[in-house]
């Protein structure tokens, strides 16, 4: 379970950022493929404090396009702004990134793991471990706190991964298929956390994912992509309620979701 479990920000402005695409074309080149489309005329805007997913199949651009909103590329045209600022300017609101691999440190330990951040920002050490012990209890690691990442489960790994990237304090939290590789009930543990986090917090989070059922549970909007390149074939608010346990995965509600994202998927995975 998370720790510091408080009431959604509903009286409070959002603590997220905006994020805008418009008209976004990227490509690449390969010795291999040559010219790869992989993104284009992508348009999306995210209000602060939403949670969003990005859906699509494999090699349809949805890492690509969280790359673009981190700032960690850039398109060939169209534009990426936060809060309508470039999000390769400085400065920028902060962003938290979790990858599908934890990338943990071999030879820190769970502190040092997550302290890392602010420790490349210059951060005193005083100031940043006591940073990383919050972040840490967080998401319920405090009796790992000295475990080495050998020493950990595939969800302790990636509750580690998230602690880091909240240690930041970010206004815009980007997973990229973070559980993917989890089994399956300490994947739904994990997403349930992770809305609950999202709730406390008021932060923006985009997330992507190749699961329907991921992302029915976790966001308010599915963003579904088309196949390569990426283009919005969907872009759908989810009528869904805000609180949301593990009984909401055999609603009638939600069944009945699953059916329009996997509809508009269908195109994308060459079904009829």
């Amino acid at each position: 379970m998370l720790a510091g479990r408080m009431q959604p920000r509903s009286d409070a402005r959002p603590q997220g950022t905006r994020v805008r695409l418009s008209d976004v074309h990227r490509v690449f080149h390969s010795a291999a493929e040559g010219r790869i489309e992989a993104v284009a005329g992508a348009t999306l805007a995210i209000e602060a404090g939403e949670f969003v997913a990005l859906l699509g199949p494999s090699g349809s651009g949805k890492s690509t396009l969280l790359r673009l909103v981190a700032g960690l590329d850039r398109p060939d045209s169209g534009s990426v702004a936060l809060d309508e600022r470039d999000p390769t300017d400085a400065p920028r609101p902060a962003i938290g990134f979790v990858f599908q691999d934890a990338h943990l440190l071999p030879w820190r330990d769970v502190l040092g793991n997550v302290e890392l951040p602010l420790e490349l920002l210059g951060v005193p050490q005083e100031a940043r471990r006591d940073a990383a012990r919050d972040a840490i209890a967080r998401v319920g690691l405090d009796d790992a706190i000295r475990r080495a990442p050998s020493q950990l489960s595939g969800g302790m790994r990636m509750r580690v991964s998230l602690a880091r990237a909240l240690v930041i304090q970010p206004r815009l939290l980007l997973l990229d298929e973070p559980f993917a590789a989890l089994d399956e009930i300490t994947r739904a543990q994990l997403d349930e956390e992770l809305r609950r986090l999202w709730a406390d917090t008021g932060i923006t989070v985009l997330f992507v994912t190749h699961s329907t059922v991921e992302a029915a549970f976790l966001a308010e909007r599915a963003v579904v992509l088309t196949g390569r390149p990426a283009r919005v074939a969907l872009d759908r608010r989810l009528d869904l309620p805000v609180e949301r346990a593990s009984a909401l995965r055999s609603d009638a509600r939600f069944a009945h979701e699953l059916a329009v994202l996997h509809d508009a998927l269908r195109p994308a995975w060459g079904a009829p």
